[in-house]
C-alpha cells in the first residue's frame, strides 16, 4: 500500500525547511567569510534527524518509510518542545536581536507542527503492522535523548553576547540612577522649603556649603552641570529627563517625573523607564518614553 502522496510531500518539505532554519546562521554570518560555511557542519547533530527523514521517505520499502515517519513524529515533537524551552530559558544568550530570534523560533516550531501532522497522516494512509508501535516508541526514546543533549549543549555553550551584556548593564544602571535621583529629591524636599527642585542643577555641588541652590546630593554629571542641562543628562547609554511639577500658591513643588530612554533603542537598551515622587519605577519595551501607566519593575 503506497503512502498518500500529498502528505508525504508535506513531510519532505517540512524536513527541508527545518534543515534550512537550523542552518540559517550561515546567512547571518556571511560577513565572516569561509568560516560561516562550517556552521552547518557544527550543527550536524541538530539537523541529522531531518536528513534521515528525507532518506527514509524516498525508499520504496514500506518498513523504511515507516521508520522515517517515526523519526519525523518523534523528532518533530522533541524539536517543538526544544524550541519553546530555548525561547524561554536562553533567549537572552544567543546574541540575536530579540524579535528576529523569537520569529525564527516561532517559524521553526510551526514547521515541526506541520512535520508531525504530515507524518501522522502519511502513516495512517499506509497498511499498519503489529510492530509499528514498538518502532515508534523506540524512535521516541532515542530522539528524546537527542533533544535533551542538544538543549543541554545550547544552555551550556551559548555565550552571552557583548551586546546583551552591555544592554543589561545599561538598564541596571538606569534603574539605579532613577532610585538615586528619587532619593536625592526626597532628601532635598525634606531639607529645603521649596519642596522638590525645579531642575537638576540644584542637586549638584556649589562653591560653598550645601544650600538650596547647590545641595551637594549628586555628582556634576547627574546634576546636569557636566555636559547636561538643568532638565537632563546622558549617562551609560541612557538619556534622563527631569520635569518638575507646578509650584503651588506658596511656591512649593510637590511633584516631579523622571524618564530614562536608551540613546539608541535596541543598541543601548530595550527598555525605557519612568519614575516620580512615589519612587515606583515603571518600564516599557516599546520604543517610546515610559509613563505612569506602564508596568512597575522590581
Amino acid at each position: 500500500m503506497k503512502a498518500n502522496e500529498t502528505w508525504r510531500r508535506t513531510v519532505l518539505i517540512a524536513a527541508w525547511v527545518s534543515i534550512a532554519l537550523i542552518c540559517s546562521p550561515t546567512v547571518a554570518l556571511r560577513d565572516a567569510g569561509w568560516g560561516a560555511l562550517l556552521v552547518p557542519f557544527f550543527l550536524l547533530p541538530v539537523w541529522a534527524p531531518y536528513a534521515v527523514v528525507l532518506l527514509r521517505l524516498r525508499s520504496h520499502k514500506l518498513q523504511e518509510v515507516k521508520k522515517g515517519l517515526a523519526v519525523a513524529v518523534a523528532g518533530g515533537s522533541a524539536a517543538f518542545v526544544l524550541a519553546i524551552l530555548l525561547a524561554f530559558v536562553r533567549h537572552d544568550a544567543l546574541g540575536f536581536e530579540g524579535r528576529t530570534f523569537v520569529a525564527g523560533l516561532a517559524a521553526f516550531a510551526l514547521t515541526q507542527t506541520v512535520l508531525v501532522a504530515g507524518a501522522i497522516n502519511t502513516y495512517y494512509s499506509l497498511e499498519r503492522a503489529p510492530g509499528d508501535g514498538h518502532l515508534l516508541r523506540t524512535r521516541f526514546a532515542l530522539l528524546g535523548a537527542w533533544a535533551f543533549v542538544v538543549l543541554l549543549l545550547a544552555l551550556i555553550s551559548a555565550p552571552i553576547s557583548p551586546e546583551v551584556k552591555r544592554i543589561a548593564a545599561n538598564e541596571a544602571s538606569a534603574t539605579f540612577m532613577l532610585r538615586t535621583l528619587v532619593t536625592a529629591e526626597l532628601t532635598y524636599a525634606q531639607t529645603y522649603p521649596p519642596g522638590f527642585t525645579d531642575g537638576l542643577n540644584r542637586l549638584g555641588t556649589g562653591s560653598g556649603s550645601p544650600n538650596a541652590d547647590a545641595a551637594d546630593l549628586v555628582d556634576p554629571v547627574v546634576a546636569g552641570r557636566a555636559g547636561g542641562t538643568n532638565s537632563g543628562f546622558v549617562k551609560s547609554g541612557y538619556r534622563y529627563t527631569y520635569i518638575a511639577g507646578r509650584r503651588d500658591a506658596k511656591g512649593h513643588i510637590s511633584r516631579f517625573t523622571i524618564t530614562a530612554r536608551p540613546r539608541e533603542y535596541g543598541k543601548h537598551g530595550v527598555r525605557s523607564f519612568f519614575t516620580d515622587e512615589s519612587g515606583v519605577i515603571r518600564a516599557t519595551t516599546e520604543d517610546r518614553a515610559a509613563t505612569v501607566r506602564d508596568q512597575a519593575v522590581n
